[in-house]
């Protein structure tokens, strides 16, 4: 476990600087709707567990306000430095940014009103336990926020599957079995959900069109996500030809109807402490 962490918390380390910031709508939407979908109230106490560059915590401190707090929790380092920062350059006092393990977070008991995590749930080797610890750091009544991939596939980009044999495109485990996964369903995630010890889980799942202007967009933004992982897993030897039968089928769903979007299926999930 301590090996997938250290992978995870690498390839994010690295992709920190360009994370959400090559010009591509997706992250930051998905955080805010979150945030929107868990009710977060003015002075409400939130941690958001694995906050990469804030796409839930900043709207969730404008959310909860000057009476509120928010503390976004991060395993790679190089992202809580960048979101420390733009915390500070968005006036945001009530923002507090540190290390830590979404897995393992290690937070006083009974001392949030809402926890948030985007979009990574899905990477923790052992969910239910991670599930357990976040509920222990709620208060009584207090409010957990999910978001995580939907099992719907955009086949028009079922490409990637060749390029990257290892990808799993339901994005709901790195490297897992899907017919086991307890993100495969919102049956399997709301099970999961109440085996943490959580109450009436609720889900609604979103489809978010994520656009890209030019092929080369599409190459930036596949190294700034979770995608690194396996650009980096290919050879270095190997990655001009796979770059290359990239470029191929985006030129080619470029001269589409479509052109180059690609749909996503969120899943935002609520439920009670």
């Amino acid at each position: 476990m301590a090996d997938q962490r250290e992978e995870v918390a690498g390839v994010f380390d690295r992709a920190a600087e360009d994370y959400d910031h090559v010009g591509v709508e997706f992250f930051t939407t998905v955080g805010a709707t979150l945030v929107e979908e868990t009710g977060v109230v003015a002075g409400a106490h939130v941690v958001d567990l694995g906050c990469g560059r804030g796409a839930a915590t900043f709207p969730a401190a404008v959310a909860a306000g000057p009476t509120g707090s928010v503390l976004g929790l991060d395993l790679a380092p190089r992202m809580v430095e960048l979101t420390a920062e733009d915390a500070v350059t968005r006036g945001l006092g009530t923002v507090e940014v540190r290390v830590g393990d979404a897995q393992e977070p290690e937070l006083p008991a009974a001392s949030f009103d809402v926890a948030l995590s985007s979009l990574v749930v899905f990477f923790l080797p052992d969910p239910l336990a991670a599930l357990r610890a976040w509920r222990a750091a709620l208060r009584p009544g207090g409010r957990l926020g999910l978001s995580t991939f939907a099992d719907r596939d955009d086949e028009r980009w079922s490409w990637l599957e060749d390029l990257f044999p290892s990808r799993d495109p339901r994005s709901t485990r790195p490297d897992g079995d899907e017919d086991d996964s307890p993100f495969a369903t919102d049956a399997r995630l709301h099970r999961l959900l109440t085996d943490a010890g959580f109450r009436e889980p609720a889900s609604r799942t979103v489809e978010h069109v994520v656009r890209f202007a030019r092929p080369d967009e599409w190459l930036a933004w596949s190294w700034s996500t979770g995608m690194r992982a396996h650009w980096e897993r290919t050879p270095e030897s190997q990655r001009p030809d796979v770059e290359r039968q990239a470029l191929r089928e985006l030129d080619r769903m470029a001269a589409e109807a479509d052109g180059l979007q690609l749909r996503m299926s969120v899943r935002y999930t609520t439920a009670s402490r």
